[in-house]
């Protein structure tokens, strides 16, 4: 059975804001300095797309290595100079049962997220990236952690 989404779907871009918005409805993630990517795993088909044509043999058999052997999310790829050191995930788009979680709405899909994290993430290189309600703790992410800024997401949509 194949994924329920296509390849060659690019990650979202960010759109730059002056100000955080703030209320309840918001989820704040760290910009990390790095390439967006969307990972794709089906069975023994591992594609890692971002602005970057690479793939990167590190992260490829990182994922290999996972107990999933179907899902896709969204991320970041952290460099060392050149070298990728790290894969942030901070969304899931299909969980590892091969179904698709795009109609769900983010707080949802934060949470499959969450407990794919706990259950499948075994990898020093395959992290969780970071997400929290509270714009102060988001604030304080900038004077504690290398970033490019703050990305800001309704939770309460899709």
């Amino acid at each position: 059975m194949s994924l329920p989404l296509a390849i060659s779907l690019p990650p979202l871009e960010d759109v730059t804001a002056r100000e955080i918005p703030v209320g309840p409805e918001w989820q704040y993630e760290p910009k990390w300095d790095g390439f967006k990517c969307r990972v794709f795993r089906d069975g023994d088909r591992i594609l890692i797309e971002s602005k970057s044509a690479e793939q990167y043999p590190d992260l490829i058999n990182a994922i290999r290595r996972l107990k999933p052997s179907r899902f896709v999310a969204d991320g970041n790829i952290i460099f060392n100079g050149s070298r990728p050191v790290a894969l942030l995930l901070s969304d899931l788009l299909v969980d590892d049962r091969g179904r698709s979680l795009v109609g769900k709405i983010l707080a949802e899909r934060r949470c499959r997220l969450e407990q794919f994290a706990r259950e499948c993430l075994n990898s020093s290189i395959i992290r969780l990236s970071p997400a929290t309600p509270d714009p102060d703790i988001a604030r304080g992410w900038l004077a504690t952690m290398h970033l490019e800024g703050i990305v800001a997401k309704r939770r309460d949509l899709p």
